[in-house]
């Protein structure tokens, strides 16, 4: 089955955005989270800098959605995944190992004491079997 490329990146949104809950990332921590996220997902190519790339924009509205509906870091996750389960084709090594480093780097970023903060992100290194 076919997918349209923007709901792989939506999905991206919903994996971190349950990294960046489940670390309790504030409001006014949002630009800080976004440009982390921005580092990884901006278009490469110097012809176009300043621009936010087509992955950027999905990721952030589908965080900036599910953060305006107030969901829970479990739902968001458990989206990402079931997405996951059914189009794992379409998630190449590279593109599973971006993921990742873009959610250690939120984790590392907005680290907490208490491991149980970092559920999510063990959970996608699981679902990704890294």
């Amino acid at each position: 089955m076919k997918i349209d490329i923007r709901d792989i990146f939506e999905q991206i949104g919903n994996a971190f955005y349950a990294v960046a809950t489940d670390l309790r990332v504030k409001r006014i921590e949002q630009g800080e989270l976004k440009s982390i996220i921005a580092k990884d997902w901006l278009p490469r190519n110097e012809s176009v800098e300043g621009t936010v790339s087509n992955e950027a924009h999905c990721i952030f509205m589908s965080m900036d959605a599910n953060d305006s509906e107030h969901l829970s870091s479990n739902d968001a996750f458990k989206e990402f995944s079931k997405f996951f389960q059914l189009h794992h084709e379409s998630f190449t090594v590279d593109l599973m190992k971006r993921i990742l480093d873009t959610a250690n780097e939120i984790a590392h970023t907005f680290k907490k004491n208490d491991s149980s903060e970092y559920d999510h992100l063990k959970n996608l290194k699981e679902l990704f079997h890294f």
